[in-house]
C-alpha cells in the first residue's frame, strides 16, 4: 500500500531540484578535494593488492560529505527562510509559496532527523580522515563506530522491531535489543562498504544505486525526510562517480566508505522510529545485501584460511570476477547488476502483497540473483573437508610466523639479528629467494636464497606499511607449490612487512651500517 507523500513533495519540483543542486555542488568541489587530498599527502601509492599504478588521492570522503552537509542545512534552515521571506516565495507562485509553506509545518518532525544525521556523518567523516592520514588502529576504528552509533542510539533513534523478509515476519525488541541491533546494524553497514570499496567506482555506485532505491520506498511510505535525504545522497554520488570510475582521479577511502554506510544505515532507523511499516529492515536488508554478503562472506573465508578476520586480501568477490577475465569495468557493471536486481526485488517485495499468485517473484529474483553471484565467483568450487583444514593450519602458522617476524623487526633492541629472521621466514614460506629494500633510498634490507639458487621465476611487490617508508620485495618460490600456497605465501610475506614499523627498521640498520 502507497502512502501519500506532502505536497512538496510530490507536487512541486522540490525534490529535481535537490538532485540537481547535490550533483553540481558535488562536481565543483571533489576537484578541490583532490588539489588538498595531494598538498596534504594524502594519497595512495599503491603496492601489494592494488590495481592502480599511480599515487591517487584520498579523502573521497570530504567530496562527499560537503555537499551532503551543505543541502542538510540548507533543508534545516529552509523553514526559517521561507517564514522570514514568504513574500518572495510568493512572487514565484502560489503553488510555489503553498509547498514552502506545508514544508514548514512539518520542520519539527524532519529537522531533528536531519541534524542528528548531519553531526553522524561529521563524526564518521572526521573518524575516517583519521585513518586516512594516520592510520587507525582496528580496534581504536571500532571502537569509534561503536561510539557514533551508541550517539545515535542515544537521540531515541534505534530498532523498535527487527523485521525479516519473504513472509517471516517481523520480532519485537526491547530497547536494549532494539539499541544493540542497531548499533551492529550501523557498525556492520560502515565496514561492509568498506569492504567492496576495493575498486574504482565499486562502493560510489553501490552507494547510488542503494540510495534511489531507499529513496523510491521512502516515497512509497510517505516519509519525505527519507526521500529528501536518499535525493541529497544520491546527487552527491552520481557527481563524485564522474572522478570515482575507472580510472579513478580520487578514491572514497575510510572517509567516504564508511561515510556511505552510515548514512544508509542510519536513514532506516530515521524511518524506524517514526514507523511501523514494512519498510523497517526490509528494504535495507534486501538492498544492501551485496555489502551484506560480503561481509559475511569474507569473515567465513578467512575464518577457513586460519586468517585474522580484519585482516586484508585479494580474495573479496570483485577481485574473484577479475581473476575470471573480466575488466575492472566489467566488474563494477556486473556487481551494479547485481545491486539493481537485488535492489528491484525490495522494492517489489513491497509492492506485492503476501499471499497473492505474484508473491513469490520477490524472493526468487532476490535469492537467485545471490545464488548467480555465488556460482560465478566461484564460491561453489568443491573443495574436500582435508584440502580446506590442511590449508587453515598452515595459514595460522604463517600468521604467527609474519606477527613474530614483524615484532622482530620492529624492535630497536631485538633478541635475533635480522638475517636469521629472513632466513627463517624465506625457510618456512617455502621461498628460494627473499630480497628486499627500501624504495625511496634502494637500502638494501635483506637478501637471503638457498644453495644453488637461479635466478629464474623472479616475481616483485611493493608493500606501503602504514607507518614507515615503503618496500620493495623480490622472491620466488620453490617448485611444486600449488597455487593456492603461493597465494598465501605471498600475503604473509607482505603481512610481514605491513605490521613492521620501517622507521625503526631504517634506524637499526643504520646503527649496525656505523
Amino acid at each position: 500500500m502507497i502512502t501519500p507523500l506532502p505536497p512538496y513533495i510530490s507536487e512541486s519540483f522540490f525534490v529535481p531540484l535537490l538532485l540537481a543542486a547535490a550533483v553540481l555542488l558535488s562536481l565543483l568541489i571533489t576537484p578541490a578535494v583532490i588539489t588538498l587530498a595531494r598538498r596534504l599527502g594524502a594519497v595512495d601509492p599503491g603496492g601489494y593488492r592494488k590495481k592502480h599504478r599511480n599515487p591517487t588521492p584520498l579523502l573521497g570522503g570530504i567530496a562527499v560529505l560537503l555537499p551532503f552537509l551543505t543541502l542538510c542545512i540548507f533543508l534545516v534552515l529552509l523553514p526559517a527562510l521561507t517564514l522570514r521571506c514568504w513574500g518572495w516565495a510568493a512572487r514565484v507562485g502560489t503553488q510555489t509559496l503553498n509547498c514552502l509553506m506545508n514544508y514548514a509545518q512539518d520542520r519539527t518532525t524532519i529537522i531533528p532527523d536531519l541534524l542528528v544525521i548531519s553531526l553522524g556523518a561529521a563524526a564518521t567523516a572526521i573518524l575516517g580522515l583519521l585513518d586516512d592520514i594516520r592510520g587507525l588502529k582496528a580496534r581504536v576504528k571500532l571502537l569509534g563506530q561503536v561510539v557514533i552509533a551508541l550517539g545515535i542510539c542515544a537521540t531515541g533513534r534505534y530498532l523498535s522491531m527487527f523485521y525479516i523478509p519473504f513472509c517471516f515476519g517481523g520480532v519485537e525488541l526491547t530497547p536494549i535489543w532494539g539499541v544493540i541491533v542497531s548499533v551492529v546494524w550501523i557498525v556492520g553497514m560502515m565496514n561492509a562498504f568498506n569492504l567492496i570499496d576495493g575498486i574504482d567506482g565499486l562502493a560510489a555506485g553501490v552507494g547510488l544505486i542503494t540510495s534511489v532505491t531507499l529513496g523510491i520506498l521512502g516515497g512509497i511510505n510517505g516519509d519525505p525526510m527519507v526521500v529528501m535525504v536518499c535525493t541529497v545522497l544520491a546527487g552527491t554520488l552520481l557527481g563524485f562517480l564522474v572522478f570515482n570510475f575507472n580510472p579513478a582521479r580520487i578514491f572514497l577511502g575510510d572517509t567516504g566508505s564508511m561515510l556511505i554506510g552510515f548514512l544508509l544505515a542510519t536513514i532506516t532507523l530515521l524511518s524506524t522510529h517514526k514507523s511501523e511499516t514494512a519498510f523497517i529492515l526490509v528494504a535495507p536488508i534486501l538492498a544492501l545485501s551485496l555489502p551484506l554478503f560480503e561481509a559475511g562472506i569474507s569473515i567465513l573465508r578467512r575464518f577457513i584460511r586460519g586468517v585474522p578476520i580484519f585482516a586484508a586480501d585479494s580474495y573479496h568477490t570483485h577481485h574473484r570476477l577479475i581473476y575470471r577475465g573480466l575488466s575492472e569495468r566489467a566488474a563494477v557493471f556486473v556487481l551494479y547488476l547485481v545491486t539493481a536486481l537485488l535492489s528491484a526485488s525490495a522494492i517489489l517485495n513491497n509492492l506485492i502483497p503476501e499471499k497473492t499468485r505474484w508473491a513469490w517473484i520477490p524472493p526468487v529474483l532476490y535469492f537467485g540473483t545471490l545464488l548467480w553471484l555465488t556460482w560465478w565467483a566461484g564460491y561453489l568450487r568443491p573443495q574436500t573437508v582435508n584440502r580446506i583444514f590442511s590449508r587453515r593450519q598452515r595459514n595460522s602458522v604463517l600468521t604467527t610466523l609474519a606477527r613474530y617476524a614483524a615484532q622482530s623487526l620492529s624492535s630497536a633492541q631485538p633478541e635475533v639479528g635480522l638475517d636469521e629472521v629472513f632466513e627463517l621466514c624465506r625457510r618456512e614460506i617455502k621461498l628460494d629467494c627473499l630480497e628486499a629494500w627500501f624504495e625511496e633510498s634502494g637500502t638494501v634490507i635483506c637478501s637471503c636464497r638457498s644453495p644453488g639458487f637461479a635466478r629464474d621465476g623472479e616475481a616483485v611487490i611493493k608493500i606501503s606499511p602504514p607507518q614507515g617508508k615503503k618496500v620493495v620485495v623480490r622472491y620466488s618460490f620453490r617448485d611444486g607449490l600449488s597455487e593456492e600456497e603461493r597465494i598465501d605465501a605471498v600475503a604473509c610475506l607482505a603481512g610481514i612487512f605491513e605490521q613492521t614499523d620501517t622507521e625503526v627498521l631504517s634506524s637499526r640498520q643504520a646503527a649496525n651500517a656505523k
